[in-house]
């Protein structure tokens, strides 16, 4: 069977959300030591917050920076009253606290009769097809690659971003230097939550808002790893890979051998990955 390049194509479209959520994933890793577990549950929960906004008139331009203001205000406030707090103990109990916030959120999900009553769309793309895809799909991509080359815009041109990466590698010499440490991992939080919330609004033109949007965030981890566990390009061009690796995977396998095989690369990117990449944020 030759290969169909709609389902190479499609696949990276899907790729793009992958590599967009690790992006936040590995951000917040790298900038406050903590492996977080809610961006997953924090997409939906945007997702929501936009579907909401939108049926009360917001424009969608609108309601998609609400939603992705309200993941910042979120992120910042969960790590100043339940973060914070335990991080002085040891990283993986911050880490399990992730965790509790993520079923908290989805707790709150599942008790609105509205998230549970129907699926919703939170489309801001028109129809129409080029290439064997969607407009929905290149607009995915699109928006992707938009907000990947505005967060590293932040990440690398700007005082704040700088400050963010001097700190995560160094953060005794930081303090020393005046830099308030503390309040930055608060607001990285903020940064690395709302933008998770964006990848969430983004997958929203070829998927259903629903409580388990999140699951989309199950691939991330492999990207993440499979690019380094470092923020940039690479992260992202991971996350097209495992997108286009699943579609084809899907297109050829037996039911149950694409998520066979996509574990089976997360295995094999942690015990390739460097010691020295993985030790310490």
């Amino acid at each position: 069977m030759s290969l169909a390049p709609e389902v190479v194509l499609g696949g990276a479209a899907q790729g793009c959300l992958y590599g967009l959520t690790a992006l936040s994933l590995v951000f917040l890793y790298r900038a406050t030591g903590v492996l977080s577990f809610m961006q997953g549950e924090a997409m939906a929960a945007g997702a929501y917050v936009a579907v909401g906004l939108a049926a009360l008139g917001a424009p969608l331009a609108l309601a998609a920076l609400g939603a992705i203001a309200a993941g910042q205000v979120f992120g910042t406030l969960a790590a100043r009253l339940a973060l914070e707090p335990v991080r002085t103990r040891a990283p993986w109990v911050a880490t399990l606290a992730t965790f509790g916030l993520a079923l908290a959120l989805r707790g709150v999900l599942l008790s609105l009769p509205a998230a549970t009553q129907g699926w919703y769309r939170f489309d801001w793309v028109g129809e129409g097809r080029w290439l064997g895809l969607t407009a929905r799909q290149w607009a995915v991509m699109l928006a992707a690659a938009g907000v990947a080359a505005a967060f590293a815009l932040l990440l690398r041109g700007t005082t704040w971003g700088r400050r963010v990466r001097a700190s995560a590698e160094d953060a005794v010499t930081a303090e020393r230097l005046g830099i308030d440490v503390a309040r930055l991992r608060r607001q990285a939080w903020g940064v690395g939550t709302a933008l998770a919330v964006a990848a969430g609004l983004a997958s929203a033109p070829i998927t259903f808002v629903h409580p388990d949007l999140g699951s989309l965030a199950l691939n991330a981890f492999p990207a993440a790893v499979l690019g380094g566990m470092k923020p940039g390009p690479t992260v992202l061009a991971a996350g097209v890979a495992l997108g286009v690796l699943e579609a084809l995977a899907a297109w050829q396998l037996p039911p149950g051998g694409k998520e066979l095989l996509l574990q089976l690369v997360l295995i094999a990117a942690l015990l390739a990955l460097p010691r020295e990449r993985v030790a310490a944020p």
